[in-house]
């Protein structure tokens, strides 16, 4: 797995925009547009004949006539072009070029060029790339993203504009965003070495279609996930989806044994790759396996336990000291167990006074706090209370709390102050047990 060029690729000093435009919605604009707003703060290079300037920064006529050698140029121009560019910027020096359209009749041509003058290519097709704390905004996303700690590594393009959209509505943030598009050459094995070393990032998605070097990418794969916890969402599992895709036909269990071999997790579908991305985007270290769930209505509780039970999770016993504090903190007529069913008449009082009793127990390694539409619990309300209480009680940084607030409507604003506040939160009791199952499996996996 090679790490030549890969510098040069995610934190470039200078940028080249080959086919800079100046009209809106063309492809050059866009790529332009797109770095000077991110506040990239090196050298933006546009390359055209055609305009003096480009979104304000002056234009050159071609590669011969940059003032530097960039360390990555993008090539925004039509697929034909591609070649006598690549050509014109390997004899240049480039480091690493981003091809964002080309023909496959072209593929063997654009390697071979710069294999010649040891380039890397990320694509071609490819989205390009986001990387803000670099403040690195070199793709063709319509939406901005925030600096975070997950890393999202994806072979689909229409994938990782939906991640996006659903990041910034959710406030998720990123250490790199990667379209690999066809994987010509920088492919998934060489950004796993990387970023298995990068100090913004504290663990990895991928969205994978196909693997184009098996041996490769499962060295990478164990490699990194020693460090950091992996999680692989592989569509194609059928073979009518394989032809769609244009990947090469292949048992989907030979791709599931693979991924655990090399200590990764693999989610099955959308819903748990949004998930898992809100929960590696907020995860604390688990002390363990034992979930305690506290809901306003048994409905609910029993979806989260039979998601639970299904994968094999554990429920948390509640020691004789916690149900002593749980009793004295709830009328007498709600049963103390696990789960603990505080009614559909639970006040935000009532869920504030349970999760200040449980903040100074040590029966349970994370909480889920379920909350269904209520009229004696306005749901903001009741998640005002609990983020209050979170901040305020000395063991609230060390609790995992994940949060399910049912419904749509009423509910919005409830999960938007969770987020703010760094705490998990869902749609479904299911979907939050499963996050939950793959924060276990990931602290599992990561100390076997």
């Amino acid at each position: 797995m090679s790490q030549r060029g890969l510098e040069a690729l995610l934190r470039p000093k200078s940028i080249a925009v080959l086919g800079a435009s100046d009209k809106p919605g063309r492809a050059g604009y866009l790529m332009m547009r797109n770095l000077l707003n991110g506040g990239f703060n090196g050298p933006v290079l546009p390359v055209t004949p055609a305009y003096r300037a480009v979104c304000g920064v002056l234009a050159y006529v071609d590669v011969a006539s940059l003032p530097i050698t960039p360390d990555l140029a993008i090539l925004c121009t039509r697929a034909e072009r591609n070649l006598a560019l690549l050509e014109q910027l390997g004899e240049r020096g480039c480091k690493t070029v981003i091809i964002l359209s080309s023909h496959s009749q072209q593929f063997t041509e654009l390697k071979a060029c710069a294999q010649r003058y040891a380039m890397r290519l990320l694509g071609p097709n490819s989205l390009g790339i986001l990387a803000p704390w670099q403040r690195l905004n070199a793709s063709f996303s319509p939406v901005p993203i925030l600096p975070g700690k997950l890393a999202f590594i994806s072979q689909s393009a229409a994938v990782a504009n939906t991640i996006l959209d659903w990041a910034q509505q959710r406030s998720v943030g990123f250490s790199y965003f990667i379209s690999l598009g066809d994987s010509l050459d920088i492919d998934v094995d060489d950004l796993l070495d990387f970023l298995a070393r990068d100090s913004k990032t504290s663990a990895i998605l991928l969205y994978l279609e196909h693997v184009s070097d098996a041996r490769r990418f499962l060295s990478a794969s164990r490699s990194a996930s020693r460090n950091k916890p992996i999680l692989v969402i592989k569509s194609g599992r059928s073979t009518q989806a394989q032809k769609l895709l244009n990947s090469p036909l292949s048992l989907d269990v030979a791709y599931d044994a693979a991924i655990q071999r090399a200590g990764l997790l693999r989610v099955q579908d959308t819903h748990e790759l949004f998930s898992a991305v809100e929960t590696l985007s907020h995860m604390h270290p688990l002390r363990g396996e034992r979930l305690l769930i506290v809901s306003n209505g048994a409905a609910p509780a029993a979806m989260a336990l039979d998601q639970l039970l299904a994968r094999n999770g554990k429920l948390a016993a509640l020691g004789e000291e916690t149900q002593a504090a749980l009793r004295a903190a709830l009328p007498q007529s709600i049963s103390i167990s696990n789960p603990l069913d505080l009614h559909d008449d639970a006040t935000p009082e009532r869920y504030q006074s349970v999760l200040t009793s449980l903040l100074d127990s040590n029966d349970y390694d994370a909480l889920l706090v379920i909350h269904a539409p209520s009229a004696a619990a306005h749901g903001t309300v009741t998640a005002e209370r609990l983020i209050a209480t979170m901040k305020g009680h000395s063991r609230g940084k060390r609790v995992t709390l994940l949060t399910n607030w049912c419904g749509e409507y009423s509910s919005q604003e409830a999960r938007r102050l969770f987020t703010e506040a760094g705490i998990p939160t869902y749609r479904t009791p299911e979907g939050t047990v499963t996050a939950f199952m793959h924060m276990w499996n990931t602290a599992a996996t990561k100390s076997s």
